[in-house]
């Protein structure tokens, strides 16, 4: 996708040297899903390192280490962010130890991103509904903490124009077992809808029923095709105590992709530092969430490709012919980055490595690479619609595995903190 496209997708400015204002435009919510409120920060003056956050939050919930927001006028939308950032995500973001991340400083005219997730929860659809985010500074006044604001923006947030009755949308819901899910009746499916670059709109297609069973079973997320047992994909957690014990981390989203395929979403989400009261997670990142997105063949459950994220860049890969895709959850970040380097090396010189041929206020960056469009989606409908021989050589990718990647630095994305 070419920096003019990715500019066609929703991106929400946020002037930080503005005390007060409103977004130009809505935000669309999908009923019952996850979307990306993505920010362009700016700024015409020299700030120090600032921290962006909703403005309701729960006293309450963050005294319990839970972290995340809602809509100023409605619980129906819940706002949660990543980077392990407990008061909010960081404006200007440093890397540390190629792994962690801290607070910077903003240059007058330089040009940063931020992303919150927007979840819409329950049976109401609202109408209307308002976010307001605070860029506040986190200063220690006399050994106390203190949140010096600095701006703020207000975002009005609605529906979907032309919304299909509730009853006709299909989405995962629970079934009739404990810790398991299903796809439920009706006509229409959401379009795919990028994580880091959102529409602008939220759309639906008339669509087939797909034959989804999503369960729990020893410690492991299986993807069902048809039956039960026909397993397609496992998700298998590496966090100690298993985030699979508690539900509500845990959401799921399906989409039309294209006439041959649809995609699945599976979220998974750190808010509660000590895991519902009794555990802390130890060295993974709260608040976080992780998602894997996998393009599923319609007429057989085939999974062709799958996609996530490692520091800050998505990442696909081809599922090898004859095997079933396996991917890791809460791998600690450091612990990715490392594997990524010593088994990946040659993928890993060229796209996180490479000095880039363009600076940009002193700081180096790179060309923007969405490798949905048009790369994914082309491979998708190969993949789709040509016999493929089984092969290959598996690509080592941290959290996925029996993949490949033929292309590293066109199935990887740009860094998304640059745009």
């Amino acid at each position: 996708m070419t920096a003019e496209n990715l500019e066609e997708r929703l991106i929400i400015p946020f002037a930080l040297d503005q005390q007060y204002c409103h977004a130009d435009l809505p935000f669309i919510y999908r009923p019952w899903g996850t979307r990306t409120l993505k920010l362009k920060i700016t700024s015409q003056i020299d700030l120090p390192g600032l921290w962006v956050r909703p403005g309701r939050v729960s006293p309450e919930e963050m005294a319990l280490g839970i972290y995340k927001a809602y809509a100023d006028d409605s619980q129906a939308f819940h706002l949660t962010w990543g980077g392990g950032h407990e008061i909010g995500p960081c404006v200007k973001s440093k890397d540390v130890l190629g792994a962690f991340e801290s607070c910077a400083p903003m240059k007058a005219s330089e040009t940063s991103y931020m992303y919150f997730n927007l979840t819409h929860a329950g049976s109401e659809l609202p109408a209307s509904a308002t976010v307001t985010l605070r860029a506040f500074e986190y200063l220690e006044k006399n050994g106390k903490p203190t949140e010096q604001e600095q701006a703020k923006i207000s975002i009005k947030i609605q529906p979907p124009v032309g919304l299909p009755p509730d009853n006709e949308i299909q989405r995962v819901i629970p079934g009739e077992q404990d810790n398991k899910w299903i796809v439920s009746r009706g006509i229409y499916l959401p379009v795919y809808d990028s994580r880091w670059w959102p529409s602008t709109q939220v759309d639906y297609e008339l669509s087939e029923r797909p034959p989804l069973i999503l369960r729990i079973s020893d410690g492991k997320l299986l993807i069902d095709w048809h039956e039960v047992e026909n397993t397609i994909a496992v998700i298998e957690d590496y966090t100690n105590p298993s985030v699979l014990l508690l539900a509500e981390t845990i959401a799921f989203e399906v989409f039309a992709f294209d006439e041959w395929s649809i995609a699945l979403r599976v979220w998974f989400f750190w808010t509660d530092k000590y895991h519902g009261g009794e555990f802390f997670f130890g060295r993974h990142e709260v608040p976080d969430a992780e998602r894997f997105d996998l393009i599923i063949r319609r007429k057989d459950g085939r999974v062709l490709l799958a996609g996530t994220d490692l520091h800050w860049r998505e990442v696909w890969a081809r599922v090898l012919p004859g095997r079933i895709l396996r991917a890791t959850l809460g791998m600690p970040r450091e612990t990715a980055i490392q594997l990524a380097k010593d088994k990946w090396s040659e993928a890993w010189n060229a796209i996180w490595a490479k000095p880039s041929s363009k600076s940009i206020n002193g700081e180096e960056t790179e060309p923007l690479n969405n490798p949905v469009d048009p790369y994914i989606r082309r491979l998708a409908e190969r993949e789709a619609t040509v016999t493929v021989k089984a092969g290959g050589t598996e690509a080592h990718i941290p959290t996925l595995h029996n993949v490949e990647q033929r292309r590293p630095p066109v199935m990887t994305s740009s860094d998304v903190r640059r745009g």
